[in-house]
């Protein structure tokens, strides 16, 4: 299966102390909440962007919600490290099923709500932090490629249908570049 070998290339050619405890820090249970919550702590604390920070938060746990209760145990994928001995897993033992990423589905709704609903240079940062969380987590041996991508879209759909529902004046009228 080609995503079984690009999870192997992926942890030789990562492979390294850096990566292996930025790894080990994502898989502590709970991670993609705490860091989705430290990314829109800024907006919840400031007055101009407290209700885009409301939204964010609930595009988090609407994301959340789906794939820990619906998607995941729909499909019941097993994790990389539990369906190849080749592969090795990094960091804490995952509970729950491979598909899809949690983890890319939180912090991609996060980063897409930030740049539609306040700052797009910041949401452009959270979109990277998305991006290497989600390469990491396959690294890890936790997830195939398949697995974030379908996390990642689930979170900018998510997203960007709260941000239409529920503030569609928002992103032409409230956006900020600074």
């Amino acid at each position: 299966m080609i995503e079984t070998e690009i999870v192997m290339w992926l942890q030789q050619a990562l492979a390294g102390p850096a990566a292996d405890a930025l790894a080990s820090m994502l898989s502590i249970r709970g991670a993609p909440a705490m860091l989705s919550g430290l990314c829109v702590l800024p907006l919840l604390l400031s007055d101009r962007h407290r209700r885009a920070g409301i939204l964010i938060l609930a595009a988090v746990a609407a994301v959340y919600l789906v794939n820990e209760l619906g998607v995941k145990p729909l499909l019941m994928r097993p994790r990389p490290f539990e369906a190849c001995p080749e592969i090795l897993l990094i960091g804490s033992m995952p509970s729950g099923f491979s598909f899809a990423s949690t983890h890319s589905a939180v912090l991609f709704a996060t980063a897409t709500a930030v740049i539609l609903t306040s700052d797009r240079r910041y949401g452009a940062l959270l979109f990277a932090l998305a991006v290497s969380v989600a390469i990491l987590r396959v690294y890890a041996g936790v997830h195939y490629p398949s697995d974030v991508i379908a996390g990642a879209a689930m979170g900018v759909i998510a997203a960007v249908l709260l941000v239409v529902a529920f503030h569609p004046s928002l992103r032409d009228g409230g956006t900020e570049t600074a």
